[in-house]
């Protein structure tokens, strides 16, 4: 029972932001998180257990919401990880938005690798308050040969 109330005291000293980094939470976006950015193209995006990929013969975008969690720089932070079926190239752009959808920040990288990946994107904590919302926008090659497998959000 003491372990459950400690985990009770965490989340809420991480929702003040008073928590240290010890008890610093990451926040997981399984790949199912992701959905077609064109609402047209969502019956060229698939799903399996653990990632999500591209039915279609061109490139196709998808985009998932991200949970904010503190910082203790007040930084946006997050990882993706993702495959490529042989020399292939994927981009990611992070988002952070105001409450009013103003685009406070973005911060884009590109990866060309063939196999497993995982990229480290973050936007300063003047261009992502933990009032923004947060968004991944990434791009799935032709085919199968692309498959994201998520992103973490990191303290």
């Amino acid at each position: 029972m003491n372990a459950m109330r400690i985990l009770k005291l965490a989340v809420i000293l991480g929702a003040i932001g008073a928590i240290t980094p010890a008890f610093a939470v990451t926040s997981t976006n399984h790949a199912a998180a992701f959905h077609a950015f064109d609402f047209g193209q969502a019956a060229d995006i698939d799903y399996t257990p653990n990632a999500v990929r591209n039915m279609a013969g061109s490139t196709r975008y998808v985009i998932a919401p991200l949970v904010r969690v503190p910082t203790t720089d007040g930084s946006l932070k997050v990882n993706v990880a993702g495959t490529h079926s042989g020399t292939q190239t994927t981009s990611c752009t992070l988002y952070s938005v105001s409450s009013t959808g103003s685009l406070l920040g973005s911060k884009g990288l590109t990866m060309t690798t063939s196999g497993a990946w995982t990229a480290t994107m973050t936007i300063a904590a003047g261009l992502a308050p933990e009032t923004a919302s947060a968004a991944l926008v990434c791009s799935l090659g032709p085919g199968t040969v692309t498959a994201l497998f998520g992103v973490n959000v990191v303290p």
